[in-house]
């Protein structure tokens, strides 16, 4: 996403109209991953349910997967219940 664009409520708005077309193709579970070098997008992800998933290292708090993604970055793993929500 621009950074210009950030905090005002499109990653929300695009995870709240996207759960239910997941729920209705049988999805029971919607992963994220987020850099670990920035705060803001955790808290954009815990708000809605989502929790982070063990990692093989913490970074203030947080669990971290080393080398996660393509690039060989950390990530931190994020992930939310579609039951009941």
């Amino acid at each position: 996403m621009d950074p210009a664009e950030r905090g005002r409520g499109f990653g929300r708005l695009l995870y709240e109209t996207s759960f239910p077309a997941c729920r209705g193709r049988g999805c029971v579970l919607v992963r994220a991953a987020a850099s670990p070098l920035s705060r803001g997008p955790v808290a954009l992800h815990q708000p809605m349910g989502f929790q982070p998933e063990p990692g093989d290292t913490e970074i203030d708090g947080i669990p971290v997967s080393s080398g996660y993604d393509c690039q060989g970055g950390d990530r931190v793993r994020l992930l939310r219940s579609l039951h009941g929500a």
